[in-house]
């Protein structure tokens, strides 16, 4: 272990012990509030379950702080030797999750309607790109903008008459 290594160890085992001290006081204090709430008749105090909670919130916050600092952090090493040395395990189960995964109903329905959804966006695509072409060659066309104007302006009058 190098001497960085080691001193990143060192740091998380004086986290932990300052973590056992917290749960420690913590315990007290939860001992002095059980007894004011029993004294107050509220409702009923479980220290055991109490107890849990703090210490681990408190654990999970040390191993927080350390994991945040993931600059030649030696966990991230050992897990990574780890990960390695467990490759054939993860890779089972893996093979075996996307096997699962590929026979089941809910898959086979999801993926036919999310093929389905993107070639209909292709062919809208397509589409729309036609009609621009179509719609680009019908404004350069006068006749048919003759045409368009009388027939909007029809429209107009028709309109204006009817009120």
């Amino acid at each position: 272990m190098t001497k960085q290594e080691e001193q990143r160890v060192n740091e998380l085992f004086q986290q932990l012990r300052s973590a056992v001290s917290e749960i420690k006081s913590a315990g007290i204090q939860m001992s002095i509030d059980a007894t004011e709430k029993s004294k107050k008749q509220y409702a009923p105090f479980n220290l055991e379950i109490e107890l849990n909670n703090r210490i681990s919130s408190v654990l999970t916050e040390s191993f927080d702080k350390f994991a945040k600092d993931s600059y030649n952090n030696p966990i991230y090493k050992y897990l990574a030797i780890c990960v390695e040395n467990r490759k054939s395990d993860i890779m089972n189960i893996y093979d075996e999750l996307l096997k699962e995964t590929l026979a089941s109903d809910t898959f086979k329905t999801e993926l036919k309607q999310q093929v389905a959804k993107k070639v209909a966006q292709s062919v809208v695509a397509q589409s729309q790109s036609v009609i621009d072409r179509s719609v680009q060659n019908l404004k350069q066309d006068e006749t048919f903008k003759a045409k368009l104007t009388l027939a909007i302006n029809t429209l107009i009058e028709e309109y204006s008459n009817k009120q």
